[in-house]
């Protein structure tokens, strides 16, 4: 049978306060309580919760509370024990429902609750005797939530006008929410980097992008001595959460009451958002092979077919001969239409293709013209300020990292952009480059007026065509247009 015993439960919302005299003197008062009733205190069972509010439960949820009234739901805290805290208001601050279902748990089992702070005793022979006990220990309660509400209430509106300070641009301190990353540290008014933690993220973000597993990441790091927290390196399978922080780009997210707030550039950034972006890809989509050629205006949903305004994708035919410095032909990287593949009633009546190469050119060439090209003309990102000229010469040359860079800029300056392959009014392909029809796009950016463009199909210049700057639309009648045309026109 198990013994009575006296336990004593110490609790803390605040840390700070376990540095005063107020653990001494509650263990000191619940010996002396324990040696005057001749028993034992449970010096073994340690009920400390430092840090864990009883306004959110958290004292329950994971700390040394609940781990107790566990125990006392299985049985295995004699009957006749006791508890001493030093006021009701330590076992909780929850809505007062709640917390008296908690202290009726505790009484019910037979144990007495006894609080320090008064000197009262809670079982049920005194409760019975004594009904207005269980009143006063109501009202306790009520008190106490109340406290915590407002507290809590005022806490949040203070942190919420400071946030909307920090996103206004009017404070860049502190914000006090949140745990701190695990490769920075706060010193006085400023982030410090741990430079070998973010070694180590920077190379497991390098290597899970490559299409690593996060075993082998986990190991290699282990090889090279790194760490990424305070314990060392996380499990494997905690891994790709960790990759995925917003706080590798410098942004932090605090959520109060519902309402999200995004602070941009409030961390030091150890990777680009392009990177982070990357990590949610399933791993056959971030390994990137040798002869992987990255898209740049394929692969986001952006490239539509004027014709019936099915989804455009790309096609490599990359076992053909290629050119003497290895590079593929032009011809053998090319656009698709994917209303070809419907059912014959739904079948786009141009079926048709053309090469990827003149029109990448012409949307990039046109991009570092144009002011329209930019996400936002009220607040400029700073990405879209580098020329976009720049990106053309390692586009051809088929550089991954630029032509990656170049589809992540032209898919935030773009929402749609509609292809005519054989012209805004279809003509057959075949015979000389020459005598062939342009491939016409029509761009609809994020900000600004659409534009309709001719784009040469050998080498990708082209001009405006104002008389059809605002069609964003397929041609309405295009089988009227197609009838004297033949339906397969051809490739180039």
């Amino acid at each position: 049978m198990n013994q009575v015993k006296v336990y004593s439960y110490l609790r803390f919302s605040d840390p700070r306060q376990s540095t005063g005299t107020s653990i001494d003197r509650q263990t000191q008062y619940a010996r002396q309580w324990a040696e005057k009733h001749g028993l034992k205190l449970d010096d073994a069972l340690s009920l400390r919760d430092e840090g864990l509010s009883a306004y959110h439960q958290k004292h329950i949820k994971q700390g040394a509370l609940g781990t107790f009234l566990e125990a006392v739901k299985d049985g295995r805290i004699a009957e006749g024990s006791f508890l001493i805290v030093e006021s009701l208001d330590r076992l909780s601050r929850a809505e007062p429902i709640l917390a008296q279902g908690q202290l009726a748990l505790i009484i019910n089992s037979g144990i007495t609750v006894v609080t320090a702070s008064d000197n009262k005793e809670y079982n049920r022979e005194r409760l019975r005797s004594n009904p207005m006990d269980l009143v006063y220990s109501l009202l306790v309660m009520i008190r106490a939530h109340e406290e915590s509400d407002i507290k809590s209430k005022r806490v949040k509106a203070a942190l919420k006008s400071r946030l909307k300070d920090w996103v206004n641009g009017t404070y860049r301190g502190r914000i006090a929410a949140g745990s701190t990353p695990q490769w920075l540290n706060w010193s006085n008014d400023h982030w410090e980097i741990i430079a070998d933690r973010a070694e180590a993220y920077q190379i497991a973000v390098k290597l899970y992008r490559q299409g690593n597993t996060s075993k082998s990441i986990i190991h290699h790091l282990r090889n090279l001595g790194l760490t990424m927290n305070h314990n060392g390196l996380p499990k494997p399978n905690n891994l790709a959460t960790l990759l995925r922080n917003p706080a590798l780009t410098g942004v932090k997210i605090v959520c109060v009451d519902g309402e999200r707030f995004e602070l941009d550039g409030y961390y030091p950034a150890l990777i680009n958002n392009r990177d982070r972006k990357a990590m949610f890809l399933p791993r056959h989509k971030r390994h990137r092979k040798s002869n992987h050629i990255a898209s740049v205006i394929t692969g986001s949903n952006l490239l539509h077919c004027g014709y019936c305004d099915s989804a455009v994708v790309g096609g490599n035919s990359l076992q053909r001969k290629k050119r003497p410095n290895g590079a593929p032909r032009n011809g053998d990287r090319r656009l698709h239409c994917c209303g070809n593949n419907k059912p014959k009633r739904r079948r786009c009546t141009i079926r048709t293709s053309c090469s990827v190469v003149p029109v990448e050119n012409a949307i990039l060439d046109y991009c570092s013209h144009s002011q329209s090209a930019q996400p936002s003309l009220e607040t400029p990102n700073p990405i879209f300020a580098e020329d976009w000229a720049t990106l053309v010469e390692g586009v051809n040359a088929l550089d991954f990292d630029a032509r990656e860079k170049a589809q992540y800029l032209i898919k935030e300056a773009f929402q749609k952009i509609i292809i005519y392959m054989n012209g805004f009014t279809p003509k057959k392909a075949n015979g000389p480059l020459h005598t062939q029809p342009s491939i016409d796009l029509t761009l609809v950016p994020k900000h600004g007026n659409p534009q309709a463009l001719h784009v040469n199909r050998k080498t990708g210049e082209w001009v405006i065509d104002n008389s059809r700057t605002n069609q964003t639309h397929p041609i309405k009648a295009l089988h009227q247009i197609t009838e004297s045309i033949d339906p397969t026109c051809g490739k180039i």
